[in-house]
């Protein structure tokens, strides 16, 4: 029954979007532009060079930082560590990544191609994130 009943709701949501034209343009355009959706609301930060810089939003294949951009190019190869607060603990992802843009204290960085340990270490918190959120929706 509560599965008719999310189902339901997520229909309606949608054809509102649907409804909405300029909410449709957006939604196209971001999914025609991005090979992973955007995720911003996971507990996490990321570790360069010894420097924490907390992530505002983060995908399988890059991450919007938020810092000094002074400290790098566009174009700049980083090492970086980024760790995802989990309900099993703490998830650490070492990735190789470039800076794609920088500005206004946001830093672009596009992740090199994941290798197979790495892309499921980030579905392990994609799917820890998922099994908690419906957890909390049962309460």
């Amino acid at each position: 029954m509560l599965w008719k009943k999310l189902v339901e709701k997520a229909l309606r949501d949608e054809s509102s979007i649907i409804a909405e034209p300029s909410l449709k343009v957006q939604q196209d355009n971001d999914a025609q532009r991005r090979a992973y959706p955007r995720r911003g609301h996971d507990k996490c930060v990321s570790v360069i060079d010894d420097h924490f810089m907390p992530i505002e939003n983060w995908s399988m294949s890059g991450v919007l930082l938020n810092g000094d951009e002074r400290m790098y190019n566009v174009g700049d190869n980083v090492d970086m560590t980024l760790k995802y607060k989990t309900s099993k603990g703490i998830v650490e992802i070492a990735q190789q990544a470039h800076v794609v843009r920088k500005g206004k204290e946001r830093i672009a960085m596009e992740f090199s191609p994941l290798g197979k340990e790495t892309f499921h270490d980030f579905q392990r918190v994609i799917d820890d994130d998922a099994a908690s959120q419906f957890a909390a929706s049962q309460a």
